[in-house]
């Protein structure tokens, strides 16, 4: 069985991502008090130097991009239902990350997760097909990118046919995690 670099994913990070799932689906609509304040004080425009948003709206029937850091992008495309190697459902996507850091980026360190259904169940990364010696091995980033380059992987998990809510997380080692998240076209 291959090591894969995201199957060492902090436990921080994992309850991160059932927690903010939990409470984007239970978000409660605001008071009046709450929308008459946010209509007398509107927030700031946030300029492009500031720290990238950390959740963006997953577009599965279109390229759904978000900002990692400074230099460092991710998209999130292609979306397919099919079925594993195994005959489980499985949902496959590609995931490119494009780097103008300036240097080299290790893609290894970036560990690529899918949460899904109402509960937010993780995904098992799919085997989508054995090799002759009948191992079969899951999709991971495993390049250096050079600067100015992207590197794209197409990703599987195992997840539940009936199910239409997706949260992707993308974590990068040492840079806090995005979260893209929205419904699958049935």
């Amino acid at each position: 069985m291959s090591h894969s670099p995201s199957s060492g994913l902090p436990g921080l990070v994992r309850n991160t991502a059932v927690t903010v799932a939990v409470l984007v689906g239970c978000a409660c609509s605001p008071s009046q008090e709450e929308q008459n304040a946010a209509v007398a004080e509107p927030e700031p425009s946030a300029s492009a130097s500031e720290t990238p948003s950390r959740f963006t709206e997953l577009t599965p029937d279109a390229t759904t991009r978000a900002q990692l850091d400074e230099g460092l992008s991710v998209a999130v495309q292609n979306f397919e239902r099919t079925h594993d190697a195994r005959g489980n459902p499985a949902l496959v996507f590609d995931v490119t990350l494009t780097n103008t850091t300036g240097q080299e980026f290790d893609s290894s360190r970036v560990a690529v997760h899918a949460f899904h259904g109402p509960e937010s169940e993780e995904g098992s990364p799919a085997i989508m097909e054995f090799d002759d010696n009948g191992a079969g091995r899951s999709a991971y980033f495993e390049q250096l990118i050079p600067d100015g380059q992207e590197e794209t992987v197409t990703y599987g998990f195992v997840v539940d046919a009936d199910h239409e809510e997706l949260m992707v997380l993308v974590a990068p080692e040492g840079i806090d995690p995005v979260f893209l998240s929205g419904l699958l076209p049935t």
